[in-house]
């Protein structure tokens, strides 16, 4: 069927301190693309199923809060794949 509000739910967090060679990133734009409804169907598709209750995943533009990576610098914004 369709998708509704009651198929998804937020939840809050705080995110641990990155690590060595990890960068903790702020998510500004996230990428719906059609891919997604195969995604989440029980049917065959090029990409891997969501198993239920797992995050969906889409490509992102995102903003580097902290690291601890010497590629990457606080206010670096990069491209990223991320959980909605």
């Amino acid at each position: 069927g369709e998708l509704a509000p009651e198929h998804f739910r937020t939840e809050s967090y705080h995110a641990r301190k990155p690590g060595a060679g990890e960068e903790l990133l702020k998510t500004l734009f996230i990428s719906v693309d059609p891919y997604v409804h195969g995604r989440i169907k029980e049917t065959a598709s090029y990409a891997p199923p969501t198993p239920e209750g797992a995050v969906i995943e889409g490509g992102t533009v995102a903003e580097v809060l902290k690291s601890n990576s010497p590629d990457f610098k606080t206010g670096d914004i990069v491209l990223a794949h991320s959980g909605w």
